[in-house]
């Protein structure tokens, strides 16, 4: 096993996508990989830290930051791949006195692939981000797939729901329920 396979399930691992079978590999490698089991290590402690003091969720600046680290990581390994963090898409949720409103910040997102789904207690939204071919030398943009899921303070009539895509940002409007 290759570090830069490390690196991407490391990057799984953040989001909270790494399966069980993973794990086992994972830890067979960070057994004789000093280099990887030193950015494990980091992660751990400061994941550990925000959730010792009571943080349930690790600010998005924070996770954004190591996403940061390992994709310096990545680059030195020559390892392409897209790095998604909490924070994205940033989200707006505005309750107001008939319906909630949702903006999403969605810049360079095509519309057709956006998906969204809404339920009577929240909007999940999924979609792609495509990178532009050529030599980056500062990338702070989010590329590839992407999903969030906003959970609303009150429930919606899901048959009303309407939404429009213009300068960037998704509007979704969500009538309440009466």
């Amino acid at each position: 096993m290759e570090c830069s396979q490390v690196l991407l399930w490391i990057s799984e691992y953040v989001d909270g996508t790494l399966t069980p079978s993973v794990c086992s590999e994972l830890e067979k490698h960070l057994s004789i990989c000093q280099r990887c089991r030193s950015i494990v290590n980091t992660l751990k402690m400061t994941l550990s830290l925000y959730h010792t003091v009571k943080f349930y969720d690790v600010p998005s600046v924070i996770h954004e930051s190591l996403h940061r680290a390992l994709r310096q990581e990545w680059e030195t390994h020559k390892v392409k791949v897209s790095v998604r963090y909490a924070g994205f898409p940033p989200v707006e949720l505005i309750e107001k006195k008939k319906q909630i409103e949702l903006l999403i910040k969605l810049p360079g997102v095509d519309k057709e692939t956006i998906n969204l789904v809404a339920t009577p207690k929240s909007v999940e939204i999924t979609g792609f981000n495509k990178r532009v071919e050529g030599i980056y030398y500062q990338s702070e943009i989010n590329y590839g797939k992407f999903s969030k899921l906003i959970k609303l303070p009150t429930k919606i009539d899901v048959s009303r729901v309407k939404a429009y895509l213009k300068d960037g940002i998704l509007t979704v409007k969500l009538p309440k329920l009466a």
